[in-house]
């Protein structure tokens, strides 16, 4: 494990070994000065110090260590060199039990994260669903609401126009859906006044004018426009 070092300091028959991490054993002494991390878990038997086990606890004060008290593997000794006792190594150190409920967490999911994948599971595809129900339902009915509308007024002699923002092809494609028979595309926001006024002023009079003196009128009307 990269938190720990990779070998230890250990004291057999008196005589003072560095050996790797994986050979240390249970009783086994091991020698820890200041500045090294402590391999495995133990407990001290001989000297003293302060360590530093922010990495396993959180606790950013280091922690005064004498005979009697347990160390931690992957703690980092301070300020005095002390032997310890080991009592815990391999998978069953402080630090692996954190490690492997670490990758317990991360491996499973909590009940409520359960029924939240559940409901989006079901959730996106129904939303989707309604959005397009409204969408067709919506155009059947405004669609005929709007023909119907426009076939009214017709009817009682009054002439419906169209005049929009759209391009030719697209403002073509929508009055002969809904049975309007003039429109005026592509035409701006600051052209919109004119063309009312131009359409105003026209009324009747265009059943008794020619052809070209109605566009002359209608290029008149949008040349004052542009000129504003």
């Amino acid at each position: 494990m990269g938190l720990q070092p990779k070998n230890a300091r250990v004291i057999r028959d008196g005589v003072k070994m560095d050996i790797p991490i994986a050979e240390v054993q249970i009783n086994d002494v091991i020698l820890v000065r200041p500045g090294e991390k402590i391999p495995v878990d133990g407990e001290v038997i001989a000297g003293a110090s302060t360590v530093d086990e922010a990495m396993v606890t959180g606790e950013s004060v280091p922690v005064q260590k004498q005979i009697g008290d347990e160390v931690i593997g992957a703690t980092i000794n301070k300020t005095g060199s002390f032997q310890f006792r080991v009592t815990r190594v391999g998978k069953d150190t402080f630090l692996s039990q954190i490690v492997k409920l670490v990758q317990q967490a991360q491996g499973s999911k909590a009940p409520i994260q359960r029924l939240a994948d559940q409901v989006t599971g079901w959730f996106v595809p129904v939303v989707i669903a309604i959005v397009i129900a409204t969408f067709v339902i919506w155009f059947n009915f405004m669609g005929n609401f709007t023909f119907a509308a426009v076939k009214t007024l017709q009817k009682l002699g009054l002439e419906v126009v169209m005049l929009t923002g759209d391009n030719r092809k697209t403002a073509e494609a929508i009055t002969q859906e809904v049975g309007i028979q003039r429109v005026f595309p592509e035409v701006r926001p600051d052209q919109k006044a004119a063309m009312i006024q131009f359409l105003q002023q026209e009324g009747l009079k265009k059943k008794h004018s020619a052809p070209s003196t109605q566009h002359s009128a209608l290029r008149k009307a949008l040349s004052s426009s542009n000129g504003r």
